[in-house]
């Protein structure tokens, strides 16, 4: 027990010294020299009546100044979703094309993912920002990320943090754990290692998407904008990251327990079962938090113990390198408080698991 214990901290330690290394590399190769010639913005919506009005306004205050469409496609919404694009629609800069996209389960595809391929076959630029129907964005949202496309990226994919609009501690530890996750997808991908991103905040090649095969090449997938991360790096496709990494696109949080505990199943089952790599991630940082929130009251050598804590103060080092390039540098502060929070989601998450596996988004079961 003694040398596994032993070679498991080393390991962790390893790995996040390994990750705060690559997340203070400079790295002045990610931004290309020219703009991309015209973008479409294509967003799959469902039932999104009350957040429809939000994305357009936002979409509207859009710096970008070149060639633009924007493609709404409808995901069997059976709200006013439609009512309120027609309402707002003024907003944007541009007429919107709006599709409907109707689910096939002979496809062997999520609805969502046959949204996105309906999408991406009816867009006319070779550029494709795909972003969510429950976001704002910041108005140089699009033309940060067509500044940082070069012309052979296959995917670039920028930085989402949850709108906090009032004090409560269930969004506010939302918010940390989304910056957490995406200082661990940008310090990943600083070092060369398959990870992560969100479909909210992506823009893709359509040549490079339609050259992989698309939503069939990635088959089934509730992660479907991870999974298509890595089917590019997989063909060796290149992947970058929005420079500077700060937040471009915003979301609300779950205001209630079940759908955040939703969201975070479907973001666990569908990451760590596409990807080993995030599934050693995952599980080297559950086990170094069992041990330190355990260490008081094991009877371990003293050295191990000292270890374990000593690998708590380095993930914090590493939170507080990563939040300082992800423009959330003042939240690293409350780490401490988010273990609290962490191993109290951990066990709820674990009886969610047990007691209902199963996992409903959007009203459906997927």
């Amino acid at each position: 027990m003694f040398l596994f214990l032993l070679t498991f901290i080393c390991c962790y330690a390893a790995a996040i010294i390994y990750l705060t290394v690559s997340v203070l590399k400079n790295s002045g190769s990610e931004t290309a020299v020219s703009k991309v010639n015209g973008i479409s913005i294509v967003i799959p919506f469902r039932n999104e009546q009350k957040n429809i009005p939000g994305l357009l306004s936002s979409l509207g205050k859009q710096d970008y100044s070149g060639p633009l469409e924007i493609i709404l496609v409808n995901d069997g919404s059976t709200d006013d979703s439609l009512e309120k694009i027609h309402d707002h629609k003024h907003l944007l800069p541009c007429e919107p094309i709006v599709l409907n996209s109707t689910f096939d389960p002979g496809l062997k595809l999520t609805s969502k993912q046959q949204a996105l391929e309906t999408g991406f076959r009816h867009a006319n630029h070779q550029w494709i920002a795909l972003t969510d129907a429950d976001i704002k964005l910041s108005p140089s949202w699009l033309s940060s990320l067509s500044i940082n496309a070069a012309p052979d990226t296959a995917l670039l994919f920028g930085h989402t943090s949850i709108l906090t609009e009032k004090i409560n501690l269930f969004h506010l530890f939302q918010a940390f754990q989304l910056e957490f996750l995406f200082a661990a997808a940008f310090a990943m991908h600083r070092a060369k290692i398959p990870g992560s991103c969100m479909g909210n905040n992506l823009l893709v090649s359509k040549s490079a998407y339609m050259e992989c095969g698309g939503q069939k090449a990635i088959g089934y997938n509730i992660v479907e904008d991870m999974a298509l991360l890595n089917l590019f790096l997989r063909q060796k496709k290149p992947v970058s990251a929005n420079q500077p990494f700060t937040p471009t696109a915003f979301t609300p949080p779950e205001d209630k327990l079940c759908g955040f505990l939703n969201q975070t199943k479907r973001w666990a089952l569908g990451g760590f079962s596409s990807s080993p790599v995030l599934a050693l991630a995952g599980l080297l940082f559950f086990l170094q938090n069992i041990l330190f929130l355990s260490a008081p009251f094991m009877p371990i050598h003293p050295a191990l113990s000292i270890a374990v804590c000593a690998n708590f103060l380095l993930t914090w080092l590493f939170i507080a390198t990563a939040f300082r390039k992800t423009g959330s540098c003042c939240r690293a502060i409350y780490f401490p408080f988010y273990y609290s929070f962490l191993l109290l989601e951990s066990a709820v998450l674990l009886f969610s698991l047990l007691l209902k596996p199963g996992i409903e988004w959007k009203n459906r079961k997927i």
